[in-house]
């Protein structure tokens, strides 16, 4: 029972990245929406782009610091939630990941595409489901985080090729390449 207390804890920090994206998506859909709408695919490209760099700009900071200091910040909670740290760290990763992919289920929705979007959105509960019911019994706390991490990270791999459908081109730039280098 201990290990959810710690898994709450660490899930909670890493989902401080997810607050990222929250705070460009009420400013992002109406423009991407608008852009798609009036054709303007270079706009609501270099919209993507932008979006993407800025949020994976912002959240890498806080990434870095769960990796380096991950098991000191799960401790401000008691020695015992140190144990958490491996899944912070995967936990964080998967949401860096997700984010820096950029508002591509947006674009999906926005792309007259929402059935689409269910389906990805089903297809990400039932294999985090299954990948938990697998992994949790036999390595526990990390597994809770592999099975959170690993749909959370796949599931963007249909919105991207979404995107790129919708664009015309990878909803990404050299820039966007290089920073995630």
């Amino acid at each position: 029972l201990s290990q959810v207390g710690v898994y709450r804890v660490a899930n909670d920090i890493a989902y401080l990245l997810v607050k990222i994206r929250a705070a460009f998506t009420p400013i992002i859909s109406p423009l991407l929406s608008e852009f798609h709408a009036t054709g303007r695919a270079e706009r609501l490209h270099r919209c993507m782009v932008l979006v993407s760099r800025w949020s994976a700009t912002l959240a890498f900071p806080v990434v870095a610091v769960f990796f380096l200091a991950g098991g000191d910040l799960l401790g401000l909670y008691g020695p015992t939630f140190r144990t958490g740290k491996t899944a912070l760290i995967l936990l964080g990763g998967a949401f860096f990941i997700n984010l820096s992919l950029g508002p591509t289920p947006q674009l999906t929705a926005i792309g007259g595409r929402p059935y689409r979007m269910l389906a990805y959105t089903v297809a990400t509960v039932g294999l985090e489901a299954a990948l938990g019911v697998w992994l949790i019994p036999r390595f526990g706390l990390v597994g809770a985080a592999l099975a959170a991490g690993v749909p959370l990270t796949l599931s963007k791999i249909p919105f991207l090729f979404d995107a790129w459908s919708i664009l015309g081109r990878p909803p990404y730039d050299r820039k966007w390449l290089l920073l995630s280098l």
